[in-house]
Formats: C-alpha cells, sequence, structure tokens
C-alpha cells in the first residue's frame, strides 16, 4: 500500500509545484496510486480526492492491521529516542500513528518509510464520543490556526477542511468540501441565528453554490476558517456580526 510519509503533504490539480493545491494528504493516510508522471504519483485519498502528490513525500508499507490511532495533538513531534534529542518528524492532528509499544515514556511508533521513534502518549489521546459538547471542544482548540487553502491537518486548514478535521477526530468521516458537506447533511433552519452547538452553517458567495462552512458553538456564535480559525455572531447587535456572512448565508445543517 502507498502511504502518506510527512505530517501534510500538498494534493496538486497538475503533477507540478506550479499547480493549484485542492486538498492534502495526512501522515498514514491511504493512497491509491492511479498514475505516475516524473516525480509526481496521481493519487485518490481516503475520502475520494483525487490528485497528484510528490513521490518524495509517500513511502509503501503493508497494510496496519491494528494499532494505528489518530493523531489528536494540534502539533507534535517524533524523537528518534526516549531522550527528545533529536526530532525525527513532526506530526499534526488529522494524521495517524502506527503504534508499536506504548510505555510510561509515550508511544514507541513507526513511520511508513520504516523509521522508529517515540512521541508523547498524548499525541493519540481520545477526544470522546461524537457529541455536540466534545465537538464543540475539539475545534475550539483550533482558534487562530492559519487559513490553509486545501488545508486538512493541524497545519492549517480552509473552512470545509477544519470541519472535515473536527469531525473526523471524533470518529465521523465527512466528504471534502464544503457543498459537498451541504449535500450530505440534513437541513435544520433557514434562520441565521438557527441551529444548536455543532450544526454547520452553510454559505454561498455569489450564486447558489456553496463556497463556506461554519460550526455554530453556542447561542448565536460559531467558529470557521476565514483567514485563521475565528468565532463571529449570527446577531446584528453583537460586535462579532459581519455584514458579509450574514448577506451570504443559505441555511444550517446537521451531521447530528
Amino acid at each position: 500500500m502507498l502511504y502518506c510519509n510527512v505530517s501534510a503533504a500538498n494534493i496538486y490539480r497538475e503533477p507540478t509545484f506550479h499547480s493549484e493545491v485542492d486538498t492534502q494528504a495526512v501522515l498514514w493516510e491511504a493512497l491509491v496510486e492511479m498514475d505516475r508522471r516524473n516525480d509526481f504519483i496521481r493519487v485518490r485519498c481516503e475520502d475520494g480526492y483525487e490528485g497528484w502528490i510528490n513521490r518524495h513525500q509517500v513511502a509503501c508499507h503493508d497494510e496496519p492491521r491494528e494499532n494505528l490511532l489518530p493523531v489528536t495533538l494540534i502539533n507534535g513531534v517524533i524523537w528518534r529516542d526516549t531522550r527528545h534529542t533529536d526530532p525525527l518528524s513532526d506530526v499534526a492532528a488529522g494524521g495517524y500513528l502506527l503504534v508499536l509499544e506504548s510505555g510510561t515514556t509515550g508511544l514507541r511508533v513507526e513511520l511508513p518509510d520504516g523509521r522508529i521513534g517515540w512521541v508523547d502518549a498524548g499525541a493519540c489521546a481520545p477526544q470522546g464520543a461524537f457529541d455536540r459538547s466534545n465537538l464543540k471542544k475539539i475545534v475550539r482548540k483550533h482558534m487562530g490556526l492559519p487559513y490553509r487553502w486545501g488545508g486538512k491537518s493541524g497545519k492549517g486548514v480552509d473552512c470545509s477542511g477544519l470541519v472535515q478535521l473536527s469531525h473526523k477526530l471524533l470518529g465521523v468521516s465527512l466528504r471534502r468540501d464544503a457543498w459537498m458537506q451541504f449535500e450530505d447533511a440534513r437541513p435544520v433552519s433557514n434562520e441565521f441565528q438557527g441551529g444548536k452547538t455543532g450544526d454547520l452553517l452553510f454559505f454561498a458567495e455569489s450564486g447558489s453554490r456553496i463556497t463556506h462552512v461554519a460550526i455554530r458553538l453556542e447561542e448565536s456564535y460559531f467558529i470557521h476558517a476565514r483567514g485563521m480559525v475565528r468565532i463571529n455572531s449570527s446577531h446584528a447587535a453583537d460586535a462579532l456580526f459581519d455584514q458579509e456572512l450574514s448577506d451570504t448565508f443559505v441555511e444550517v445543517r446537521s451531521f447530528f
């Protein structure tokens, strides 16, 4: 099997670094090889997205049968030994770790290319069941994370990447783009202030095509990736209200 061998790798529309980035692959994400061209491999990601990844960012490995755990720490380091003096790789939320051993010194893990190292035990701490409270807790941990077009990891997210990542950390797989998430979620409300904690607010910048998505927090507040992961309000009298978001709002939908 082919796996992403770095914490987050760009998936390009064309087989060149000069092409537009459509999404990312994350550490230990299984990739289906479809084609090769020079230093790039066309792959299908776990969420069905297809594109080109640089061959130096992937590795072949037997399919792990167990102990492939999701990374829940926003960002961390894999060290060559338990003394934490020599970094081996970075890790980011959204990726996975193949855990070989768990002990008082942390987790002994293997990377897709066979390198072995150690990471803090908290890197894969369980986040609990998929409920509104846990989703709110997880998404708020990403406050201030920079917006990155195509991002879906702890190194940066776009709007739908933030939604996909926060659901993924609670064991729920979503499709990649905002319009896909709009199609798959159930309708809740047509009111900008509608919905409960964990519901999704969808926006269309022009026409009817969904181009942006946010997550309801509590009352009139919602969190989304716009320049960075930030909080805005649906209430016109609130200092965090944004008229542009109000004007482009379409509907509240939910995966609960």
